[in-house]
């Protein structure tokens, strides 16, 4: 008897392991008006590409603040990036190095979409994250 329940307890135990990770892993993931599952889940695990732990070269920051990435316009004007940003509906240069396919570790689009994680200040916005789809 007293080895059934030392099984038992240990089986719970896993299970409330199990389900408590799930749990978690559903929490980070932030819904985005308008995104798919599959982009909801792309932006919650985006991490910023400048941003890395100088020992293992992993990147460390999220690009997303639950309300700064979005599906972008964007357009390559005069051998310069831009980006139209969606508070002001004005074009922003983007840095180079920003960009996703420009990285040793590079992500894909998830929807083979542009996408980009932008601060939505009106002045001077900072972008934290940028990848091109198949239309960039």
């Amino acid at each position: 008897m007293r080895t059934s329940t030392i099984i038992i307890t240990f089986a719970i135990a896993i299970i409330l392991g199990v389900s408590t990770r799930y749990l978690a892993k559903s929490e980070d993931l932030h819904h985005h008006t308008g995104a798919s599952l599959e982009v909801d889940k792309f932006y919650s695990t985006w991490k910023k590409p400048l941003l890395r732990n100088p020992a293992t070269g992993e990147r460390t920051t999220a690009c997303c603040g639950r309300t700064d990435c979005y599906e972008a316009k964007i357009q390559k004007r005069d051998g310069i990036w831009q980006v139209l940003q969606r508070e002001t509906k004005t074009w922003r240069n983007i840095p180079e190095n920003l960009f996703e396919h420009n990285q040793p570790d590079p992500r894909e689009s998830p929807d083979s979409k542009n996408h980009i994680c932008m601060q939505p200040a009106a002045q001077n916005p900072i972008i934290h994250c940028v990848v091109l789809g198949s239309e960039g």
